[in-house]
């Protein structure tokens, strides 16, 4: 899929069965930089099956990830999983503040030689509404749109190449999500020839303004439409 002449970050060829069904039918994909990808399809289609195979978190899966045009060797997996960020649509928040949950990357070795301010944190977390006092309530207390805006700014704050959004918006209300949207954008503008996103959604007006690229998912299968195409998602 894509003609665009930039390099390419993600392909893979994926397939994944259980007695009876077949998860995913030989999906075949490929994210340049540059992209931007809208993943639409009906509830139980394999949209979120598919981007835990990218991340490599999904158990079973047949078939093969390259990350910037080599096979994704075991010891370098933690390496790709910190450029390539799945975020599930729960956040994943660990008991303590939200600034613990901002640093809690900073802990694993792939991160250990990043650092960053609470200023820098403040400043994407200010178009949500939020100021100082955000960063000490206590994480396992917020709402389900506060988590995935932690969870979001977490992600943009270690800069990766490649995100894998899972309907990050779903919990957020329309002011919260207009305000992630534009985060993301922020992100992919910062380097656009080497960044890309894949952001699922079912939500037809969303998908038009985060994807130049649409993918959808029908029964394990994989196919690209047209972004003007308003089919019902």
């Amino acid at each position: 899929m894509g003609t665009h002449q930039t390099g390419i970050l993600l392909e893979a060829r994926l397939s994944k069965s259980i007695p009876g069904r077949q998860l995913l039918q030989e999906v075949s994909c490929r994210l340049r930089g540059w992209e931007r990808v809208a993943l639409v399809g009906a509830s139980g289609a394999g949209k979120t099956l598919l981007l835990r195979a990218l991340a490599l978190l999904e158990p079973g899966v047949h078939g093969q990830v390259r990350w910037q045009g080599q096979p994704v060797a075991e010891e370098r997996i933690p390496l790709f999983r910190s450029q390539v960020m799945y975020l599930p649509q729960q956040s994943l928040l660990i008991c303590g503040t939200v600034w613990d949950n901002l640093q809690l990357p900073l802990r694993f070795g792939v991160h250990r030689q990043r650092q960053f301010s609470q200023e820098e944190a403040l400043e994407l977390l200010r178009p949500f509404g939020f100021q100082q006092r955000f960063l000490r309530q206590q994480a396992l207390q917020l709402s389900g749109g506060e988590g995935q805006v932690v969870a979001l700014v977490r992600a943009c704050l270690l800069q990766p190449q490649v995100l894998l959004l899972d309907e990050p918006t779903a919990s957020m209300d329309p002011q919260a999500a207009q305000a992630a949207v534009e985060l993301v954008q922020r992100w992919w503008e910062q380097e656009p020839e080497n960044r890309a996103y894949i952001w699922v959604t079912h939500n037809v007006q969303l998908a038009q303004r985060v994807g130049s690229r649409r993918w959808r998912m029908s029964s394990g299968r994989l196919q690209e439409e047209s972004p003007q195409q308003d089919l019902p998602a």
